[in-house]
């Protein structure tokens, strides 16, 4: 299939049919037929519809040789532009997400649902995490091959950004029970708190922050709750550590256990 998508090749296909275009014209002026018949009988030519020699007949006499080879041009353009018309509705085809398209039908019905953005380490162990409890989680990604990854799993995902108010929308942030931020950027988690906040005010917003000095902008932001993971590592090996007997074959959620 050609690939209208390559500019050169959609510009020379376009170049073609218009110089064929007007070649045939041009053609049929010089067989004789006045400006408008000529015009009308490239236009049906390139489309090849059928039409009695009369539509351009008058008083002129038309030269039956050169009206064929303006026929025989139109042809040509008809069968340019029909291959160009199909290649673009084929790549038009292939362009169309079906399967991100039944993503949307099913968070469509969801409900108490949580949104986790964007996608990485520590959002994709707490999707995990939440979907063994049987929560249903809507990841908002950041790229077209993240989501296939997502997909390929059987996760609910979207491309976007989760300070975009219609994508928010369309994943039902005003149904969800949550609305966890991941992004190691502060800034970035405060102004999709704020966003979020704007569409729903009764959803639970939970942030991820890296340092202590963070936290006054993400409860400025409408944040309910923060969290440090390298904190919560650090608390909990360190209870672990303090207890008279370790017990063993211990791993810490969401950690990687040795090879």
């Amino acid at each position: 299939m050609i690939d209208i998508n390559i500019k050169d090749t959609r510009n020379l296909f376009i170049a073609l049919i218009v110089v064929l275009s007007f070649l045939t014209f041009w053609l049929a002026v010089a067989a004789g037929a006045d400006v408008y018949n000529a015009f009308i009988w490239t236009i049906l030519g390139v489309l090849a519809v059928w039409y009695p020699i009369s539509i351009v007949s008058d008083q002129i006499a038309i030269n039956s040789t050169v009206l064929a080879v303006a026929d025989a041009l139109g042809a040509v353009t008809f069968v340019l532009l029909t291959a160009f018309l199909t290649a673009m509705f084929y790549n038009f085809i292939n362009g169309v997400d079906l399967r991100e398209r039944g993503t949307l039908r099913k968070i469509r019905k969801l409900r108490d649902h949580v949104i986790i953005a964007p996608l990485n380490g520590f959002a994709e162990a707490l999707e995990q995490e939440l979907s063994a409890k049987g929560v249903r989680t809507v990841l908002i990604v950041g790229t077209e091959r993240e989501a296939k990854r997502m997909y390929a799993h059987s996760k609910l995902a979207v491309v976007g950004d989760a300070g975009n108010t219609e994508l928010l929308g369309a994943i039902r942030v005003n149904e969800a029970k949550a609305v966890v931020l991941c992004s190691n950027n502060p800034t970035e988690n405060a102004l999709a708190a704020i966003t979020v906040k704007s569409l729903n005010k009764k959803v639970k917003i939970i942030a991820r922050v890296n340092k202590d000095e963070d936290l006054p902008k993400l409860t400025e932001a409408g944040v309910h709750v923060v969290v440090l993971p390298e904190m919560a590592a650090g608390t909990w090996l360190g209870s672990m550590l303090s207890e008279k007997a370790m017990p063993g074959g211990v791993t810490m959620p969401g950690a990687i256990a040795p090879a």
